[in-house]
């Protein structure tokens, strides 16, 4: 971490920056790309001086996070699948790994979605839901702040049950909200990861 008196000359741009505990430091992004072949990451590395020592707002509309900046270090991409940089190439993708299978049987009479198994989890799961009728479906995970960290599913499907295997390695443990958007229903439930 270097002093403030690298980013201005001025006495009171100076006087500014250090009065507001503001610090100059690499953040350690883990990719800096400019081109779409997902080599842009945006999130500090593991070790990076910015995952800590955040000073607390006392605001209750932001929420208090530990960390220097817009990323966690410890967590997927929030911008992953619905800002032009993530649907155009740029960023890295930060889901592992997921596996969607459709389930025999009869075509179900309403929508569902199951509870996840295992839960709590580490560091993969599986989810189950249900569609009585064809039409678009979204299943997508979200961190406690409301961030989306992962997407499920995203597309047209058949009527039927399926199965979605996730794994969530590249997450840090907590309590996760998984929910299903349909163009007639919305459900959500919780979820733990535990590492």
């Amino acid at each position: 971490i270097g002093g403030s008196n690298t980013l201005s000359t001025q006495d009171f741009v100076l006087t500014h920056l250090t009065a507001n505990n503001n610090i100059v430091s690499d953040p350690q992004l883990r990719g800096i790309s400019r081109q779409p072949n997902a080599g842009l990451d945006p999130r500090p590395a593991i070790g990076s001086p910015v995952n800590s020592g955040a000073a607390a707002v006392n605001d209750p509309f932001f929420a208090n996070v530990n960390y220097h900046g817009a990323f966690d270090a410890n967590n997927g991409l929030w911008t992953e699948s619905w800002t032009a940089l993530s649907v155009y190439g740029y960023t890295a993708s930060t889901v592992l790994s997921v596996e969607e299978s459709i389930m025999e049987g009869s075509i179900p009479l309403t929508y569902e979605l199951t509870q996840n198994y295992p839960n709590p989890f580490n560091p993969s799961t599986t989810i189950n839901y249900s569609v009585p009728n064809a039409g678009h479906v979204k299943l997508s995970v979200y961190n406690i702040l409301g961030q989306q960290v992962a997407l499920l599913v995203e597309g047209a499907k058949d009527a039927g049950s399926y199965s979605v295997k996730w794994d969530a390695a590249n997450l840090s443990s907590g309590v996760y909200i998984y929910r299903l958007e349909t163009p007639n229903q919305v459900l959500t439930k919780k979820m733990t990861l535990l590492k």
